[in-house]
């Protein structure tokens, strides 16, 4: 009577060990996702102290300095980080300096467009029009050759000063801009005492 009993309760014991089984399959399945999805958050290649020259046609161009670079390769966008700021600074065709971009913060992401975000203390120099922008949050899109911002600017030069509380767009030069809603903007004589106030027009909002 015990053995045909046993063999009676085979099939549940079968039947609770597949079960075991496929239950353990789907932990590792999903450990094995987990791992993944943390492996897409950890960086692929650091990099120290990057410098890189960009050329056209032989002439430079620009040239990009960074203390710190982090690749994310496995991300399903990959992109770069730069978690100790950045430094670009544009050239001439006259190899002199132009203009520069400097950030606390930035990340770059190669598709679909080339596309840059710089965060912090973002201040973008001109210096054939002794002009600086000061903003919290700039894009900048290499393939359009283009700089944005939502964010509240202050442009400031010898002889003014402009702010917009809506941002601005600009080419990457920052040679030719236009602010979003300008909402104080003042011209002075000279540096050390302001002598009109007036206020700008608000300039229709362009999207790059």
């Amino acid at each position: 009577m015990t053995i045909p009993r046993l063999l009676s309760r085979t099939p549940w014991l079968a039947a609770l060990l597949a079960v075991a089984a496929w239950c353990a399959a789907c932990s590792d399945d999903r450990n094995r996702i987990s791992s993944i999805d943390d492996d897409k958050n950890i960086p692929t290649m650091e990099i120290d102290s990057l410098f890189i020259n960009y050329t056209e046609k032989g002439l430079l161009r620009m040239t990009l300095h960074a203390p710190e670079v982090q690749r994310f390769l496995m991300s399903d966008e990959p992109y770069s980080r730069f978690p100790k700021g950045i430094h670009i600074l544009f050239y001439a065709e006259t190899h002199e300096p132009e203009s520069e971009i400097v950030a606390d913060y930035a990340i770059n992401r190669e598709k679909p467009e080339e596309m840059w975000q710089a965060v912090g203390n973002v201040v973008i120099e001109n210096y054939v029009k002794q002009q600086k922008l000061y903003t919290d949050t700039l894009y900048w899109n290499r393939a359009r050759k283009t700089i944005y911002t939502d964010a509240p600017v202050r442009i400031v030069s010898p002889d003014s000063e402009i702010r917009g509380m809506n941002g601005m767009v600009s080419d990457e030069r920052f040679e030719d801009y236009e602010i979003r809603n300008v909402n104080d903007g003042h011209v002075y004589v000279n540096s050390d005492a302001p002598a009109d106030s007036t206020d700008s027009p608000a300039q229709q909002r362009i999207t790059p």
